[in-house]
């Protein structure tokens, strides 16, 4: 008798540990929620006791975001512009900030992601194009327009628990042919 009520708790031991054992790929963030307060980890095992603690997933994958501003933006010279740009967001690897992360967007996919990012970047995009002329934007250097844009951005997305990787300006597209006239008369 003894020996059968031996077996029977090694077997439930065994079941128990297969069930709270979870294994977190290198490319998702495990955040364990419970009782006993919460564990965020990445490309380790986890133990997560059934019943009481549940374990939620997020994506360290890079997430474009594809920017075209839907209306026009105008610059210091009172010229309406459109903008076409891409940024590469992740989220932070850092543990208070991979916290803001987590209480934000567990459960989210990379799209849902880029759909709260995309009016965080419209506006930042808007503040600067608005202090910079026409003919600024068009002769300047892209990249430091597009760095100046990354850096007013970061904190923005550092709130959110996300990390700017890369940003590019791709082009400036205007509906009263201004840019073309501006390439004519150089």
């Amino acid at each position: 008798m003894l020996l059968v009520i031996s077996i029977i708790v090694i077997l439930f031991l065994v079941v128990m540990f297969f069930c709270s054992y979870r294994k977190v790929p290198k490319n998702r963030i495990g955040i364990r929620v419970g009782p006993f307060g919460n564990k965020t980890v990445t490309g380790k095992a986890i133990f997560v006791i059934p019943f009481l603690q549940r374990i939620d997933y997020m994506t360290l994958e890079n997430i474009q975001v594809d920017f075209e501003s839907k209306s026009s933006i105008p610059t210091q010279d009172a010229i309406n512009i459109k903008v076409d740009a891409v940024a590469n967001i992740a989220i932070s690897q850092d543990e208070e900030v991979m916290k803001r992360a987590a209480s934000r967007f567990t459960g989210y996919s990379t799209s849902a992601i880029a759909e709260v990012v995309t009016p965080v970047l419209e506006g930042n995009i808007r503040e600067i194009i608005s202090q910079v002329k026409l003919k600024d934007l068009i002769q300047g250097d892209k990249k430091v327009l597009a760095d100046t844009i990354a850096d007013n951005v970061k904190p923005n997305l550092a709130d959110l628990g996300l990390e700017l990787t890369t940003f590019n300006i791709q082009n400036f597209k205007d509906d009263n042919g201004v840019i073309n006239n501006l390439g004519i008369e150089n």
